[in-house]
């Protein structure tokens, strides 16, 4: 079977956080598997920046890129990324 290679966006300005209403949960489920910010790279077919921006949510991932790391650790798309509540999070 052939790997899915997928580029993500360009991240945006350094420093610049994406909108507080969207909360990343990647980092959380690849600690719980044990798995490196390479490794997850590997499994999702993107690269190891785009695993880093994607957590320290310097950039949002496109929807094919969201579904290759949601499929790359076992779980749904939404339990990665959620919006946040009104009033807070």
């Amino acid at each position: 079977m052939a790997a899915l290679w997928i580029i993500g966006p360009e991240p945006k300005e350094e420093g610049r956080p994406l909108d507080p209403k969207l909360q990343v949960h990647v980092r959380e489920y690849r600690e719980r598997l044990d798995l490196t910010q390479e490794e997850l790279a590997h499994k999702a077919g993107v690269t190891r920046n785009t695993i880093h921006n994607v957590e320290r949510g310097t950039t949002a991932p496109n929807i094919l890129v969201a579904l290759a790391i949601a499929a790359a650790l076992g779980v749904a798309v939404t339990a990665l990324f959620e919006l946040a509540k009104k009033g807070g999070k």
